[in-house]
């Protein structure tokens, strides 16, 4: 029984086209969204630009939960997420980018200063779908280990391809590995 129900969600993976294809603690992810241009004024000590992508997906949490779920659509159209996965501030030109080392080009929010920011480089929301909050946060702390690599990148079409693999900890300390992670994002100027 729980063969056929992870073959028919990889059925329905095949079936659409969704921004971010990944495997989260051996498990089938997948989910839609966007990927943008960032272009602040925190932005202008880079030499090169940046992006951020921000997928939704429907799917449970729990892999113990999908046999009692609706339809699961990884978020294409309309839909009620249950989880949120963003990366924040990554270079965009094609390149490897180890998240574990400091990004010196971007300030950090510092105790007596209110015109820095903190640059969350990858979190995972497990949202409470009644209220729409996230329910649980999960991010890369130090210690985590993460990479993304921009394959592909076609500024005058709006296209932007990649690969990630990034582990996250949750505030009880608890860690989540996202793997074989695969992105293809329209890419959107802000």
């Amino acid at each position: 029984m729980k063969w056929s129900l992870f073959l028919l969600l990889m059925c329905m993976a095949c079936s659409k086209r969704y921004t971010l294809t990944a495997n989260l603690n051996n498990s089938y992810w997948f989910a839609s969204g966007e990927a943008t241009e960032i272009h602040t004024e925190e932005n202008k000590t880079c030499l090169t630009d940046r992006f951020s992508i921000i997928v939704r997906t429907d799917l449970p949490f729990s892999p113990q939960s999908l046999k009692v779920t609706p339809k699961v659509t990884g978020c294409v159209g309309q839909c009620t997420p249950t989880q949120m996965l963003g990366f924040y501030q990554l270079p965009l030109k094609k390149g490897y980018y180890n998240l574990a080392l400091p990004d010196t080009c971007l300030p950090t929010k510092t105790a007596k200063s209110e015109t820095s920011f903190t640059v969350a480089i990858a979190t995972l929301h497990v949202m409470d779908t009644q209220m729409g909050s996230p329910q649980k946060y999960y991010q890369f702390k130090q210690g985590d280990k993460g990479w993304v690599k921009v394959t592909k990148l076609n500024r005058a079409a709006g296209k932007v391809k990649g690969q990630f693999d990034v582990t996250l900890t949750g505030p009880d300390g608890q860690s989540i590995h996202l793997k074989s992670g695969k992105f293809s994002s329209k890419l959107i100027t802000q």
